[in-house]
């Protein structure tokens, strides 16, 4: 069996300022009902829960039929959130695992319980996926415990890297906050120089933790002082300047600002 990449809630990606159930063209018009900013809510608080369970089981090296498992998002009936757990794949192309049903109004409770909501929806397809596969359910359990206790956030770092003159380091940090996307900053490191770390500006990103790595590969100096890195995504480029002196990034194009919930 393959090694388990990912478990993922669909849907799992869309506009930033549009609503990602049903992938509504750019240049949709508001207002957009109830259902579907709940939906929306819900899929974009999604992203940082599955990111950081993913995180931990890849960190396992557990194996499953298929590498991606998903979940779908659906709106329900009753007051929380509820998991349709299916055991078994349709056909070989099929990676669904499951049902995760929403309540209405969840766009109105707070980051915190979106997260802790789904959360243990996510966790209980994992703990069910490990005792199907023979996995060490202690071993999986402990790791997602320490997720939800970690309020399920997730991030990436890459390695450090001196600048030509090797008075400072710096390295790109990514986490994704509750409306989906990353926030990259670069990390600037003065100390052989007598300063501290320092972080840039944020910069708006792509939706997955993998990108933070994408992007650190097309870092490049200009002189000392600035840095230049990509977005580590052929379907969201963009390019990002970062005045390592100041730590004021601009990013090319501009990014909208994204949809979010109280």
């Amino acid at each position: 069996m393959p090694r388990l990449r990912e478990i993922y809630v669909y849907p799992y990606v869309g506009w930033a300022d549009r609503p990602w159930p049903g992938q509504r063209p750019r240049d949709s018009e508001e207002p957009w009902d109830d259902a579907l900013l709940d939906l929306d809510a819900g899929a974009r608080s999604a992203r940082r829960v599955t990111e950081s369970v993913s995180q931990a089981l890849k960190a396992l090296g557990v194996e499953a039929p298929r590498g991606q498992l998903m979940l779908e998002l659906r709106l329900g009936d009753g007051d929380e959130v509820e998991l349709e757990f299916l055991e078994r794949f349709l056909d070989p192309s099929d990676r669904m695992t499951g049902r995760v049903r929403i309540p209405s109004g969840f766009r109105l409770r707070t980051p915190v319980e979106r997260a802790s909501m789904l959360g243990e929806a996510v966790i209980e397809t994992a703990h069910r996926r490990a005792v199907l596969h023979g996995w060490d359910v202690d071993a999986v359990d402990e790791a997602l415990r320490a997720v939800a206790d970690g309020g399920f956030r997730a991030f990436a770092e890459s390695p450090w890297k001196p600048t030509r003159d090797r008075r400072r380091q710096v390295r790109l940090r990514g986490e994704i906050a509750d409306d989906g996307f990353l926030r990259m900053r670069v990390e600037i490191d003065d100390s052989a120089a007598g300063g501290g770390l320092r972080r840039s500006d944020a910069v708006l990103g792509w939706v997955w933790l993998e990108n933070v790595a994408r992007a650190a590969k097309k870092m490049r100096f200009e002189g000392n002082s600035v840095l230049r890195f990509g977005s580590g995504s052929a379907d969201h480029e963009f390019e990002a300047v970062v005045d390592l002196e100041t730590g004021a990034a601009t990013r090319t194009p501009r990014a909208p600002e994204p949809l979010s919930y109280p």
